[in-house]
């Protein structure tokens, strides 16, 4: 598999990936299982002959298999390539070959470099009303960081109801700031959110919503929130640590 990773403006960057066969089989294999497991007349789930799955289903299964495996590529290379990459990849150009590979374009925002500001120093006052606001507030104010407009737009998505564009935009601003301070003290001091935490929190979101949790998880994935949900539980997690100091 190649990758080149181009820099464009700002924090703004694309990768374009040429992925061989052997790179995307086990995700063709999966989607074909899938539709054999489907059923069709006359035959039973998973009694379908492959051969004839693949020749009905061509079109949809290709379509599936790109979409699957340009997602997961996507995710692998940011891992190898230690990038910080946060919000929502748009990924263009797809091309699937049944048998010979796939190539894909991906644009994406990295973190912007900045400098901590002394987080250690800081002394919550045990006198405090919200000891929380406090904090943030400090770091808010002790924090240099531009923050690019990609990730204002999509945080803006989640402004309160009623809430003017330009509130909308400075509260998004404000959250995003925080959650990228917030997540590379994390970074510095070990601090993880486990999928036992995550499943709690879904869990009660599900209650809170009144729906069931494979309801919430399919509209959650749908959406692409879940990596926002757990941003902002490792932003609970390290606020918690920091007034614990």
């Amino acid at each position: 598999m190649k990758n080149i990773i181009k820099d464009l403006e700002g924090c703004q960057k694309e990768i374009q990936v040429t992925a061989e066969w052997g790179d995307v089989i086990g995700d063709y294999d999966d989607v074909v299982a899938d539709y054999m497991q489907a059923g069709l007349p006359g035959f039973r789930p998973g009694k379908i002959p492959k051969a004839l799955v693949e020749k009905r289903y061509k079109l949809k299964i290709a379509a599936d298999v790109a979409d699957r495996s340009a997602k997961r590529i996507f995710k692998e290379i940011m891992v190898q390539s230690d990038l910080d990459f946060t919000g929502v990849a748009e990924v263009s150009d797809i091309n699937f070959t049944n048998g010979e590979g796939l190539t894909f374009k991906a644009q994406f925002t990295v973190v912007p470099e900045f400098e901590l500001p002394d987080y250690k120093a800081y002394k919550p006052n045990k006198d405090e009303d919200d000891p929380e606001d406090a904090l943030t507030q400090y770091l808010l104010s002790s924090s240099k960081l531009e923050i690019p407009e990609s990730m204002i737009d999509y945080e803006a998505n989640f402004a309160e109801e009623g809430e003017s564009e330009e509130a909308a935009r400075q509260s998004a601003a404000e959250r995003v700031k925080l959650l990228l301070i917030l997540k590379k003290i994390s970074n510095v001091e070990g601090i993880e959110v486990e999928n036992s935490d995550l499943d709690e929190r879904i869990a009660a979101m599900a209650v809170e919503y009144d729906m069931t949790v494979d309801q919430l998880l399919a509209s959650l994935n749908q959406s692409n929130a879940m990596p926002r949900i757990r941003s902002f539980l490792l932003a609970e997690h390290t606020i918690a640590y920091l007034l614990e100091q």
